[in-house]
């Protein structure tokens, strides 16, 4: 999956910097502008799909790190009450302090405490590669507010020259 994240990630990029943009300080024909805004909106359906595909990446994967939690918490519980009813059994001779039964209840939920964390590191992956892709989706969606607005200016000025 995490390679997955890294199509998307590069996807993203390459859709956002591969756009054409104009030079802000020499007037250009409108044609050319047009033409970049038609190529920026192509750019954005498709950055669009990439966003809502990170989305869900990014959901279902805040949803795999926080059931792995729970069960690591509820594994853990399980081990300390064990634990506590274990210390009841054995002698008076054996007496083990909560430091101890805190570290039994620890080694017994390592394996799952470690899925855990995997987890919850491809969920902080998949919230990196949200946020690069909202940032190119907002950079492409930026490009073509510019374009709307040059060629709303050029008609601006067409119509006060009449």
């Amino acid at each position: 999956m995490a390679d997955e994240l890294e199509v998307l990630v590069t996807e993203a990029v390459e859709l956002r910097f591969g756009a054409r943009s104009f030079p802000e300080d020499v007037q250009i024909h409108p044609d050319l502008v047009q033409l970049i805004l038609l190529d920026a909106r192509k750019r954005l359906d498709r950055m669009e799909e990439l966003l809502v595909t990170a989305i869900r990446v990014r959901g279902r994967a805040r949803g795999a790190a926080s059931a792995r939690q729970n069960e690591v918490d509820d594994e853990w519980a399980r081990a300390i009450d064990r634990s506590r009813k274990d210390a009841r059994r054995t002698s008076g001779n054996d007496y083990s302090g909560a430091k101890e039964r805190y570290a039994e209840a620890d080694l017994a939920v390592l394996e799952l405490r470690i899925k855990q964390r995997q987890a919850q590191a491809f969920a902080d992956q998949a919230q990196v590669a949200y946020d690069v892709v909202r940032v190119c989706h907002r950079g492409l969606d930026t490009l073509r507010g510019d374009c709307v607005a040059y060629l709303r200016s050029l008609q601006f000025e067409s119509s006060l020259e009449r």
